[in-house]
């Protein structure tokens, strides 16, 4: 019997450290409607706690990428453990809004930070083969976590009260996410190992080696690429934190019980695993991962118009099921599509720059959304922002789907002798 690879149970422990981390992301929607109504906030006032955190996450995804680009995941996934830990014990004892606002926008970020980019920058560098299957299954770990948070912590809510299911969120971060870190590494090289596929692919007869393809963050930027994907992932998480933070709201609005309502968000979840499982073949099929991600774009569009035509019903369901459908490639890709163009080497401390742009979206987007609610009773012009940005996102993939990949420029020595590692061009 052929022995797996060490490199797949690399994949199911950051698979299983996501599922943790989907608890902060998938149940905030879930509490919107409870602590609004408890305490009567607004849903702009409470949305915008995440939004206070954009450059809290921004400096701490750089800081969290470059370290993780040196020392590995395990320190950083065992800091995203405690705080978030530490987060939702203090979320069971507020009273005041601010109190929302500092656990929200300055502690959580912080272990959000350290989790997310750490974990995704890790898994390409244990696969020389198959990178975007192993992303895609990584991923499908955050997917089962949004099938099962949801209704969970929906009911603790109905059974024990919001105070309840934030300790209880509390205990099983604290005894899954920072037991797992500990068994994290950095890469298969430092513990005596070859990645998955190293020595079966090899570069075609005329195409540069993958190393040529390795940029350093100062290099990437200097790219076409770079500037065109920033503003592509601006508008996708635009539109993910105004359906993740406010679509329990608004099922709730249209007369859906509230269990049923929490489960939208599990319905999406659930439909996005078959995306995140079928991402990788999908673009060894079409030919990279580019060219999926600008589809998958026309589909988000084709899944914010049943929004807009329907006030409910099929509609609704409709909706979720192709909008996950769709996020589960997107959120395979967003961590491929930056490994297709700029390689592993610096790949934590790129995508933590990145960040910076898919933050601003995500904390404007829900933010937006509840204030306009707030002003007009409803989510429509919200949605219509959304699609907007999604056929501009569209509009932006078009050129960075048909030019060529960036490759690095060779480092010259004393005596302009290229360096080991690189070649001409």
């Amino acid at each position: 019997m052929r022995r797996l690879h060490p490199s797949w149970l690399m994949v199911v422990l950051c698979g299983l450290v996501l599922a943790v981390m989907a608890i902060r992301l998938y149940s905030f929607g879930v509490f919107l409607v409870p602590l609004t109504a408890e305490f009567n906030w607004g849903r702009g006032a409470l949305s915008g706690a995440n939004a206070v955190g954009v450059p809290v996450s921004a400096i701490t995804a750089i800081l969290a990428g470059r370290l993780s680009d040196r020392f590995g995941p395990r320190l950083l996934v065992t800091i995203f453990g405690v705080v978030t830990t530490a987060g939702f014990i203090l979320l069971s004892q507020v009273e005041s809004l601010w109190q929302v606002y500092l656990t929200l926008g300055l502690l959580m970020p912080i272990g959000l930070a350290c989790c997310f980019f750490p974990v995704m920058s890790t898994i390409p560098r244990w696969f020389a083969e198959k990178q975007a299957m192993a992303i895609g299954i990584t991923l499908t770990g955050m997917a089962i976590g949004g099938v099962v948070w949801p209704p969970l912590v929906q009911w603790l809510i109905d059974s024990g009260g919001w105070r309840q299911a934030f300790l209880v969120l509390a205990v099983i971060t604290a005894v899954t996410a920072i037991p797992i870190a500990q068994f994290l590494r950095h890469s298969p090289e430092r513990v005596g190992l070859r990645p998955f596929g190293r020595g079966v692919v090899a570069a075609r007869d005329g195409e540069p080696a993958p190393v040529s393809r390795s940029l350093s963050l100062r290099e990437a930027a200097r790219t076409r690429h770079f500037w065109l994907w920033m503003p592509i992932l601006f508008s996708i998480f635009f539109v993910y934190s105004v359906v993740l933070v406010h679509i329990t709201a608004y099922a709730i609005d249209q007369g859906i019980p509230t269990l049923l309502a929490a489960s939208t968000l599990s319905i999406i979840a659930g439909i996005s695993i078959f995306g995140r499982l079928t991402a990788g073949p999908l673009s060894d099929r079409l030919g990279g991962v580019r060219k999926v991600v600008s589809g998958c774009l026309v589909l988000v569009t084709v899944a914010l118009l049943f929004l807009l035509t329907g006030a409910g019903g099929w509609f609704f369901y409709a909706f979720a099921a192709t909008f996950g459908l769709a996020f589960g490639v997107i959120a395979v890709l967003e961590t491929a599509v930056p490994a297709e163009l700029f390689g592993t080497r610096s790949l934590g401390t790129i995508m933590g720059t990145l960040a910076l742009f898919p933050m601003a979206g995500g904390a404007l987007g829900q933010t937006l959304a509840g204030v306009v609610y707030d002003a007009t009773g409803s989510y429509q012009i919200p949605f219509l922002v959304c699609t907007a940005l999604t056929v501009l996102a569209v509009i932006l993939g078009l050129p960075l789907m048909r030019s060529a990949l960036p490759v690095a420029r060779p480092r010259q020595g004393f005596a302009g002798v290229t360096t080991p590692g690189t070649r001409h061009h």
